[in-house]
């Protein structure tokens, strides 16, 4: 799916993408997500490699109105905008 979006972004000179890997920690993954947030980012795309300890997050997100998307992945929240 990143070479899609990396592909995908090259025909909009007005947008960016930022890629992260967590490398299978869910715990790292929480940590990016606060950082990119920080960032000032307009769509969180995010593939949880554990829900439980993600959602708290996504929904923390979310709430800030910032559209999130969720990754073929189960959720317990309906918090997120799109689950692909």
């Amino acid at each position: 799916m990143e070479a899609e979006m990396e592909r995908e972004i090259m025909f909009h000179d007005d947008l960016s993408l930022i890629i992260k890997q967590s490398y299978d920690d869910a715990n790292l993954q929480v940590q990016q997500i606060h950082e990119l947030v920080e960032m000032g980012i307009d769509l969180l795309i995010v593939s949880p490699y554990q829900i439980d300890p993600v959602q708290p997050v996504i929904d923390a997100v979310f709430k800030k109105s910032i559209p999130v998307l969720v990754d073929r992945r189960e959720t317990i929240s309906r918090t997120f905008c799109f689950c692909f």
